[in-house]
């Protein structure tokens, strides 16, 4: 931990000294980001064991406009380096399954993404490591959820290697907007094993063998309420893997998946948005075919800290090979914005069939604290 700390304020260091220097050009090609997120997490009663844990999450990230550096048009770099330190109370506290922390991940310093995006009017490609979940099966509403399955569906994130927090992959992805309509997709192609790219830093890995294979995916986004005067967004996708076994023998998946988000209402500040989400993978090869959430966020419910939300959500996902045939959760949250830099959200899970281990275990209750920092 002593470690972690200094990594930590060496980068706030670092970065508050390039933003006195950065801040005093407005058009300056180059933008810095230091955010920390830290979880403090009390499993209450069911689980493995009852008991208090910390989970932690740096980031540092640099952007580049080739434009504004007077270069070309179009052209973004982009590096996002990341630490994870911390306890893993899912495996060691409550033994759920799908997640109860999106920042979960062990001990790690990576490069979490590299890539270069090249605008072309309404179409981009971007190349380099990159995380899927940036691009595709975004959950606009759900995100400020912390259980993992929200932002990521486990039919997805649990069947197959995917390149996502912590491990992402190499890729090559093509957005593009249909010209006069509220559509638009997203398609990518990303080396079918990840861990190598953020554990290799010192090393140049190889990508696309044929041991490894490759995953593909691609979406169709409608940007359409059908509430008038009020926003909504609708995604449908599926994905594909491909790769050969320790035997050769050659394999494949896929999966299927649609998000839902639709505002209910608008006034002034105030917005109440709802969210659903379905995954769906083949029964007979996948630990987890079916998934399942849907929940409500509040946005600006208080006159004096519009920037405050609260949601709840519930998240259920079919199993295979486990002690139970289901998990579910249930969350409740509520987010504080302190001020512009600084956000605390208490936030409450229950889980029914924790299915983590290979034994049974209790329904589990949990308490969590959000600290999440950014300059």
């Amino acid at each position: 931990m002593h470690g972690v700390l200094q990594y930590i304020i060496l980068l706030v260091i670092i970065l508050f000294n390039l933003n006195t220097i950065f801040a005093e050009r407005p058009s300056s090609f180059l933008t810095l980001h230091f955010q920390y997120t830290g979880d403090f997490v009390g499993n209450v009663s069911g689980g493995i064991r009852q008991g208090f844990s910390y989970l932690g999450l740096a980031n540092l990230t640099l952007l580049v406009d080739t434009k504004k550096a007077k270069a070309w048009k179009g052209g973004y770099f982009f590096v996002n380096l990341a630490d994870t330190h911390g306890s893993m109370p899912s495996n060691n506290l409550i033994g759920d399954y799908q997640g109860i922390s999106n920042i979960e991940a062990g001990n790690h310093f990576m490069l979490y993404e590299c890539w270069y995006q090249q605008q072309f009017g309404a179409t981009s490609m971007t190349i380099g490591i990159q995380d899927l979940n940036a691009s595709f099966m975004t959950n606009d509403a759900g995100n400020s959820f912390i259980n993992s399955s929200f932002a990521l569906p486990p039919s997805f994130s649990a069947n197959f290697p995917a390149p996502i927090f912590p491990h992402t992959a190499v890729g090559i992805l093509i957005q593009s907007s249909i010209n006069k309509t509220p559509f638009h997709w997203n398609a990518a192609i990303y080396d079918g094993t990840t861990e190598e790219c953020n554990e290799s830093l010192h090393s140049f890995p190889s990508f696309f063998t044929k041991q490894k294979g490759w995953l593909a995916i691609a979406e169709l986004i409608a940007d359409h309420s059908f509430i008038s005067h009020l926003s909504g967004k609708y995604t449908i996708g599926m994905s594909l893997r491909h790769a050969h076994d320790d035997m050769t023998e050659e394999f494949a998946n896929y999966q299927g998946y649609a998000v839902l988000n639709q505002e209910l209402y608008k006034q002034k500040f105030f917005r109440l948005i709802t969210f659903s989400q379905v995954g769906y993978a083949p029964l007979k090869i996948n630990e987890a075919p079916f998934f399942v959430s849907t929940g409500v966020v509040m946005k600006g419910m208080n006159h004096q800290r519009k920037s405050d939300e609260m949601g709840c959500g519930m998240a259920y996902v079919r199993l295979r090979n486990r002690p139970f045939k289901s998990e579910t959760t249930v969350e409740g949250y509520y987010s504080l914005s302190i001020s512009s830099s600084l956000l605390l959200k208490p936030d409450i899970q229950y889980i029914v069939h924790p299915s983590r281990t290979a034994v049974n275990i209790h329904n589990a209750l949990v308490g969590m604290m959000r600290l999440q920092l950014k300059l």
